[in-house]
């Protein structure tokens, strides 16, 4: 595996033209992180390449995968924490909170 690669599926994806992003999650011992890499792509004769390198005419669209990139990761955070209130909520005879 190459410096700056992912292992599994990203969680998610976008493209923009030759520039795409793509979300990655990590489970650690404190629960889940996420990191995001953006990428120019790129054919080299037959081959996809890609490149972490941005031209003048790419760099709007690189910054507008990374914001998009971020939207996803807040609104996936915000869905996180509502699922674990709901879960909590669920727990018989007020288990979540203590008593």
């Amino acid at each position: 595996m190459k410096n700056g690669e992912m292992r599994g599926e990203a969680v998610y994806r976008l493209r923009y033209g030759n520039v795409e992003a793509a979300v990655w999650k990590n489970e650690t011992a404190t629960g889940p992180r996420y990191n995001v890499t953006v990428a120019r792509v790129y054919k080299e004769g037959e081959a996809w390449k890609r490149s972490n390198s941005f031209g003048e005419d790419e760099l709007l669209r690189a910054a507008r995968a990374a914001n998009d990139a971020y939207t996803f990761l807040q609104a996936l955070k915000r869905d996180e924490r509502e699922q674990e209130r709901r879960e909590g909520d669920a727990q018989p005879n007020g288990a979540a909170h203590g008593q």
